[in-house]
């Protein structure tokens, strides 16, 4: 009996956006599956957080760019809480900044609103067994991000203004370093840099295989290889 129960449980899905037309249409997509229930809607990202925590969804659709809360920072609050809930990112930005900060935050899938009659249903149906969903199109976006930020030449940090204190640290550091024993700071800035450039390199790794392990394009097991291939000439 409660095997039974098991099997035929629905799927809860709370629908998080602003604009009533869009949770209207995510929602009729939705329940076209007798398995699928809908289980609420939130229209503020602070609205999203409480209502997982109350109806603890199996996937929660939410809006990237949300009022009062933006998505990104409520996607790392309900996940703090419920982390056996899958978020699916629902965006008109194609931001690689935004993309990769959701995803670091844990989102498990990525469309775009212009995609939602074509890619919802696939999407919440792989979040669903929690794997992974991006389109072509976000693995495309995502490489091209890396190869600009690879090709381009490093620029400079920026930095604040210093403190008197900070300034006579700095000061002694220099002085330290022409006396051969400053070699620590050169290096501690480089090794900031290149570990940044290879965080950088293998979390493009890590997207494109997944990306290719839902076979989102033909062309992802070439992106892998040479993903890889720099990775390892840079920064072994």
């Amino acid at each position: 009996m409660n095997r039974l129960l098991m099997d035929t449980k629905k799927v809860r899905i709370l629908v998080a956006d602003d604009h009533d037309v869009v949770r209207v249409g995510v929602r009729t997509l939705l329940e076209r599956r007798p398995d699928w229930e809908v289980c609420g809607e939130a229209v503020t990202g602070q609205d999203a957080v409480e209502k997982a925590k109350r109806l603890r969804p199996d996937v929660l659709v939410l809006d990237a760019n949300l009022p009062e809360l933006p998505g990104l920072e409520a996607t790392r609050r309900i996940l703090r809480t419920l982390p056996g809930t899958e978020v699916l990112v629902l965006t008109m930005d194609e931001s690689p900044e935004l993309m990769r900060d959701l995803l670091q935050a844990g989102a498990h899938g990525y469309v775009f609103k212009s995609d939602l009659s074509v890619d919802l249903v696939s999407a919440v149906e792989a979040l669903s067994q929690h794997e992974l969903f991006f389109t072509s199109k976000v693995a495309q976006m995502m490489y091209q991000d890396y190869v600009k930020r690879k090709v381009s030449p490093e620029q400079p940090e920026s930095r604040r203004p210093l403190t008197g204190r900070q300034r006579s640290a700095e000061a002694s550091g220099a002085g330290e370093k022409q006396q051969g024993g400053g070699k620590y700071l050169g290096n501690f800035r480089q090794d900031r840099r290149d570990t940044s450039r290879y965080d950088h390199a293998q979390s493009s790794i890590a997207l494109v295989q997944r990306a290719r392990s839902l076979r989102c394009a033909p062309w992802l097991d070439w992106i892998v290889a040479h993903l890889s291939l720099v990775s390892s000439l840079l920064f072994v």
